[in-house]
């Protein structure tokens, strides 16, 4: 299946005029067809799609894409949210297009530095496009085509995010596009954290599915600084870290500072109205794969909560995405009976959506 209308990258977006940033956000864009590259490296996604971007607008005589009707079977919709002075989210709304209602609606977030091109993302939206769910997709603050920046202890700002995130969904798009209600929270490492946080502190998203997630956030920071940069935190110093090709991230001694002050038994031990999955990748070598079990060990007993540890994977699930996205699909159908039923009624009683109304909006204050 075909991916169609990815968000340009931050580059991309910079370069265009206001006419034809509002062309993009309006979702007139003529290289909205473009295919985002399916690899996790995100700057290479951000040029491919803008490369494939420039090819289509270079002359209007170009040949159709080869796989212009299989892109057709899906409805792809961007938009700019707004989420606070500084930085806004890129997000990218996916519904079947052979269902005149899905069933329930996904949230996908990617890991650290990362994009909404990610292929542990696509491929998992793809499935649930499938199971004829709606997908939103967005790039984290600071990462793809959103602006603003991604910090190293921020992760309660981008929980705030997700929150506005889900709000969009709930109040706009159920009352403009009659987008249906959200069933599942899926994130993928740091995006795992920010799904269980957000389970935590605000909850009401009766699925959440974490993958490769830390068991505690005060882990790993020794691995991801060196032994000299913690050194230089405990001084009082800002480092410079690599973060991809020719790219860099700062890291403060309050970004480590928020970090611990994260205690994730005591978040989970919070949640009142979800169920959770717990995926681990068995050989990963960023996040210990028995990380899942500890988690699962702070949630209460009263809530349902599985672990599955995927053989063979690494932490970005390369070449396993696809046994993930079946482990995902499998969970939340069963948690919910979606193959049949929404809400307890039948699939043909349901009220038809008008997704192509978001379209229309291109800023959410």
């Amino acid at each position: 299946m075909g991916y169609s209308n990815p968000c340009p990258s931050k580059t991309a977006l910079e370069l265009m005029t206001p006419a034809e940033r509002a062309k993009w956000v309006a979702g007139d864009d003529p290289a909205a067809n473009a295919a985002p590259d399916m690899g996790n490296d995100v700057e290479d996604a951000a040029a491919a799609a803008q490369a494939k971007g420039n090819d289509v607008l270079a002359g209007e005589n170009q040949p159709p894409p080869a796989k212009k009707k299989k892109a057709s079977t899906l409805m792809n919709f961007s938009a700019i949210i707004a989420v606070s002075s500084s930085a806004t989210l890129a997000c990218t709304l996916t519904t079947p297009a052979s269902s005149s209602s899905p069933q329930a609606t996904a949230i996908l977030i990617h890991g650290w530095r990362s994009s909404q091109n990610a292929s542990i993302i696509q491929v998992l939206k793809n499935r649930l496009l499938r199971s004829d769910f709606a997908v939103l997709t967005y790039d984290a603050r600071g990462c793809g085509a959103s602006t603003g920046e991604q910090t190293y202890g921020g992760f309660s700002d981008e929980v705030k995010d997700l929150k506005r995130v889900v709000a969009h969904v709930e109040t706009k798009l159920a009352k403009d596009a009659g987008v249906p209600p959200i069933k599942l929270l899926f994130g993928h490492s740091r995006g795992g954290n920010v799904a269980l946080l957000y389970a935590s502190r605000v909850g009401g998203i009766p699925a959440v599915v974490s993958a490769a997630a830390r068991a505690q956030l005060n882990e790993g920071i020794r691995e991801r600084l060196g032994d000299d940069g913690v050194a230089a935190i405990a001084r009082g110093e800002t480092l410079e870290l690599p973060a991809g090709r020719n790219a860099t991230t700062r890291v403060t001694p309050n970004d480590v500072a928020e970090r611990l002050r994260i205690n994730m038994n005591d978040e989970l031990e919070m949640v009142c109205d979800t169920a959770f999955l717990l995926v681990a990748a068995h050989d990963d070598a960023v996040v210990p794969s028995d990380d899942a079990q500890r988690l699962k060990a702070m949630i209460p007993p009263r809530l349902s909560s599985d672990v599955v540890v995927v053989p063979g994977a690494c932490h970005r699930f390369r070449d396993c995405e696809s046994e993930v996205a079946e482990h995902v699909v499998a969970f939340v159908c069963s948690q919910f009976d979606l193959r049949d039923k929404i809400e307890g009624r039948s699939r043909d009683d349901a009220a038809p959506s008008v997704l192509g109304e978001w379209r229309k909006a291109s800023m959410s204050k």
